[in-house]
Order: C-alpha cells, then structure tokens, then sequence
C-alpha cells in the first residue's frame, strides 16, 4: 500500500485575546454550537448513506466526502474557539477564511476495512477518548490561565492543536473519507535533514494580477470538486490516493508546507498573518501535557468504570435480596391461606392465627429488606417501601390481637396498604434496573 497522506491542521499562533470573550466563552460559543449540532445530524445519515456506498464502490461519492469534510473542518474551528486557542468566532460557513483550517486527502478505502470499521477504529477511539477527557478536565484550569494571562502559553497551545489534529484523523479515517489510519498524536517526526520553519517566519507573497496572495492559500473545495478525483490511474490499488496528485478537501487557508515548530513573538502574541502549515512540531512541554492528558483521562476512566461496575454489582446484590424477601414473603402468606382453609377452630380463633401468621410473614419480609444495602439512588423508594411496610404491620398486628371481627374500615386500609405495598415494591426494583 502506498504511503497514505495523514489529515493536517493549521492552528495558527497563540495570540492575545479579549478576557471578556475568555471569561465567557461558553456562552458565547453556542449559536455555533448549536448549528454544529444541526450538521452533525445531517452528517450522521450521510455517513450511515455512505458507509453503503464505499462498501459498494471502494470510495465516498463525492458530495458525501465534501458534506463531511466540512463537518469536521467547522467541529476543529469550533472546539478551537471554545478551547481559548482563539477569540476570532468560527463562521458558520465552512468555505469561509478562519485561522484554523485542515487538509483532508481522499483515498480509496479497501471494502473490508469499510466493513469492519466499528471494530477497526477501536485503538484510536479509545486514544482520542482517553486524552479528550484528559483535557476536559482540565478544562477550569485552562479557562483560568487564559484568563489571568490573556494569551495561551504556547506549550499548552500546542498540546490542544495535537488533541484537534488526531480528533479531525480519527473522524476521517471512521467517515471513510481516508485509509490512512489516524496517529502522530506527539506530533510530527522531522528527518535529521529537513529544515524546522517557525510559524513566526512571514509568508511569502507575490502579486498575480494586481492582487495580492500568498502562496499559503491552496485552493478552495470547488476547485478539487472539478477535478476528477476519481481518476485512480495505472496500477492504483485500494487505499491508495485517489489521483496521483492526492487531491484534499480544502478551503482557503488550508495548511501547506513543512514540519513547523509552533512559536510566539516576544510579547507573547502570534502574528496574523503566520502561515497556517500543514504539520507541526511539538515541543518538549507540550508533549508532557499530551502525556497528562492521556494519564488524567485514563485515571478518570479507570474509577469511572470501577464505580459503574461497584454500583452494577450492588443494585444486582440488592435486587436479588429483595426477590429472595419477597419469594419467602410470598410463600409464606400461601402457607397462611392454607391454614386458614384448614382451619377446625372456631371461625374468631381461626381469623386472628391468620393475621398473626400474616403478620409474622411481613415482620420477616421488613427484618430482610432492612438488611439489604440499597444503593443511593434508590434510598428515597426504599424508605417509602420500609415505611409502607411498618404500617402495614402495625395494622396487621392490632387485626391479630383484636376480637376476631375485622369491620369494613379496617378491610379498606388493609388493600389500600397491600396496594401501595406493591407499588412500592415494583418502583424499587424499577430504580435497581435503572442503575447505574
């Protein structure tokens, strides 16, 4: 297989920003947030239409492959934003100039792969997991370093451009938009001879009929939708580029050119016009906060899963100490009946046994489910449970203890508290299914 293109990111330079946008951020991200939540439905029925379609023809068609290209482009401008990378709003309009951009190449994608994507795009998933809560949790500590300092340190900066660049790989390589499996999370590995360029270092620009470009800007999507990408030529296989200049979705300001090393100015604030490139180069510090990230969410998801697992395995304890009380209960009171009907006794001596053996049957049954341990979320039911018990048995025990003549008042409390009773019991075992 030929060496496959990775997806690169541009995320420009930690430059100063205005502490009232930092401060509040999260509210002034969710207009595009919720437009974003809009594309993502959308992107998610191309996808399931898609996932069709390349397993059919090897590759997305090419309206699929832009609707998801700009998915992906306007998620990495708007986890940006919310991030504090920076305070430029993201437009809404993925063809629109915005500091931060990605390349995304098309590749054929080989049909088994496409088949077994679920299972084939585990290992990153559970990377771009791990270091995504990592840096959510972090993420007050963050707000306040921005905040107090006015800019992004630079180390930090570059760890979050990482975490953007291998989310954006790891949706294209899902979305079958490429074969190339998403990695590079530390960052880009530069040959012993391969020149290093700063993002400080200034774009070169040259005039072409009286306007000015630079040769940063690639061309926008339009440009590569006319194109025949399609066009595989002599001996392409599958997973290869799909023409054999590895046309990208791009808009303009994609990133283009060498391994950079991020850097800022000596005030601590980026120029605008720094090229935007297509790799990057990490720094020794911000590595470190990869690996914090990674170390963070992987505790979180550690005691995460042991308390789900603890809470599973306590509301399944309980649901089946409360199924035994409940069996015995059962049993019991149809051993009273039986009595009952059995009964040679006068009818006022056979009446209060009946009660008393009922009355030892729910004296049981409330001794048992006071040992269970109930977990938290099923306290509130438990109690009302307990409580309609007691008083279930105070009655029971003044019926037991009477003159054998049971008046209809008392036959009426006697079902209404049977009734609740069970409508306790049944939201009890409703909550211990429903945890965790």
């Amino acid at each position: 297989m030929a060496d496959l293109p990775l997806v690169q990111a541009g995320f420009g330079s930690p430059q100063r920003q205005n502490r009232w946008k930092i401060a509040f951020r999260l509210i002034l991200v969710v207009p595009i947030a919720l437009w974003l939540i809009l594309y993502g439905v959308g992107a998610v029925v191309v996808v399931v239409l898609g996932w069709f379609a390349a397993l059919v023809t090897g590759r997305l068609p090419k309206g699929f492959a832009t609707f998801l290209t700009g998915y992906i482009v306007l998620s990495t401008r708007v986890a940006s934003y919310l991030w504090l990378m920076h305070d430029a709003y993201p437009p809404f309009a993925v063809d629109a100039n915005y500091v931060v951009n990605l390349d995304i190449p098309l590749t054929r994608v080989r049909r088994l792969a496409v088949l077994f994507r679920l299972i084939l795009i585990v290992p990153a998933f559970i990377v771009s997991a791990l270091v995504t809560t990592g840096l959510s949790l972090c993420e007050v500590i963050i707000w306040l370093i921005v905040l107090i300092k006015g800019s992004m340190p630079l180390p930090l900066f570059e760890a979050i451009a990482a975490v953007l660049r291998f989310q954006a790989r790891v949706f294209a390589y899902f979305w079958m938009l490429t074969a190339k499996y998403p990695g590079e999370l530390f960052g880009d590995v530069v040959a012993p001879d391969s020149a290093i360029v700063t993002t400080t270092s200034t774009p070169e620009v040259v005039e072409a009929h009286d306007e000015t470009v630079s040769t940063d800007q690639v061309a926008p999507v339009e440009q590569f939708l006319a194109e025949d990408v399609t066009n595989e030529g002599s001996g392409s296989a599958d997973g290869e580029p799909m023409s054999a200049h590895s046309p990208a979705l791009s808009y303009p300001g994609a990133p283009t050119g060498q391994p950079v090393a991020m850097a800022v100015v000596a005030d601590g604030s980026g120029p605008l016009g720094a090229p935007r490139t297509a790799r990057m180069v990490l720094s020794r510090g911000a590595k470190w906060i990869l690996v914090m990230f990674l170390v963070v969410g992987g505790i979180y998801e550690v005691a995460y899963n042991v308390e789900i697992n603890s809470k599973i395995f306590a509301s399944r304890s309980a649901a089946a100490s409360l199924n035994d009380a409940n069996d015995q209960l059962a049993q019991q009171i149809n051993a009273a009946l039986a009595a009952r009907k059995t009964c040679t006794s006068d009818r006022t001596t056979c009446v209060k046994e009946y009660f008393a053996r009922v009355d030892n049957a729910f004296g049981n049954f409330d001794s048992a489910i006071s040992g269970i341990s109930f977990p938290s979320s099923t306290n509130g039911d438990a109690s009302t449970l307990k409580a309609d018990t007691l008083k279930l048995l105070a009655l029971l025990n003044r019926l037991s203890n009477g003159s054998g003549n049971v008046s209809q008042d008392q036959l009426n409390s006697l079902q209404s508290l049977l009734s609740a009773l069970g409508s306790d019991y049944r939201q009890v075992v409703n909550d211990l299914n429903a945890v965790p």
